[in-house]
C-alpha cells in the first residue's frame, strides 16, 4: 500500500461493506470483517491503521443523542393548544441552545404554568410564543413553567405580529407598534426589554 493511500485511508468515515484494504496488506482488528481476501468495514466508524504492526481496524463513532431528560431545562415554542388547560410544545433546543436530536413535543398542563391560580393557558402563553421550560416527566413528555426563570423568553403581538417588550416594572407585555398589551408569564430571562 502505498503512502498516499495510506495516509488517506486512515481516519476516513466508512460504511458498513466498504472495501479498505487486502489481508495482504493488513491484518484485520475489530470492527472489520474478511470477505474473500478483501477487509471491509463491518460498522459505520473512522479507520484506525497501524503501520508498524500492519493492523487496520475501525473504530465506532459514538453520536450522542440530545433528548429530554427529567430535571434539564430546554427552549421551544408553543405549537397548540387543545383546552383552555392543556397546550403543546416543540422542544427544540437544551439550555446550551443546542439543537435536539429530532422532534419532541411535551405537553404543559395549567397545575405548571404558573404558581398562581390561574382559569386558562391563555394567561400565560399563546401560539408562537418561545418558552425556556424544565421537563417534569419524560414518559409522556411533561412540561414545567412554574419556576421565575422558566416561561416566555420571546413573545408576538396578537394584533399586529410585532415583538412584545418586558417594561420592568410592569406585568404586561408591550408592542411597540400598536400599544397592545398581554399577560404571559415572563421568564426572567425575556429577550426583548424596553428600558426607556
Amino acid at each position: 500500500m502505498t503512502a498516499a493511500r495510506l495516509q488517506k485511508l486512515e481516519g476516513k468515515i466508512v460504511l458498513p461493506g466498504e472495501p479498505l484494504a487486502t489481508i495482504e496488506e493488513f491484518l484485520p482488528e475489530e470492527g472489520v470483517y474478511v470477505d474473500n481476501g478483501v477487509i471491509r468495514a463491518a460498522i459505520y466508524g473512522k479507520v484506525r491503521i497501524d503501520s508498524r504492526n500492519k493492523r487496520i481496524r475501525v473504530e465506532p463513532i459514538k453520536a450522542t443523542l440530545k433528548i429530554p431528560r427529567r430535571g434539564e431545562i430546554y427552549y421551544g415554542f408553543v405549537s397548540g393548544i387543545i383546552r383552555e388547560d392543556l397546550a403543546l410544545i416543540k422542544l427544540v433546543f437544551d439550555s446550551q441552545m443546542e439543537r435536539l436530536s429530532g422532534t419532541f413535543t411535551g405537553v404543559l398542563h395549567l397545575s405548571q404554568a404558573s404558581d398562581r391560580r390561574i382559569e386558562s393557558v391563555y394567561q400565560v402563553i399563546r401560539l408562537g410564543d418561545f418558552v425556556r421550560v424544565q421537563v417534569v416527566n419524560e414518559h409522556p413528555l411533561l412540561l414545567s413553567i412554574k419556576q421565575p426563570q422558566l416561561g416566555v423568553v420571546a413573545a408576538f403581538c396578537s394584533n399586529c405580529g410585532a415583538i412584545l417588550y418586558r417594561k420592568p416594572g410592569i406585568d404586561h407585555l408591550v408592542c411597540k407598534r400598536c400599544g397592545n398589551r398581554e399577560l404571559r408569564k415572563v421568564s426572567t430571562y425575556y429577550m426583548f426589554v424596553d428600558r426607556g
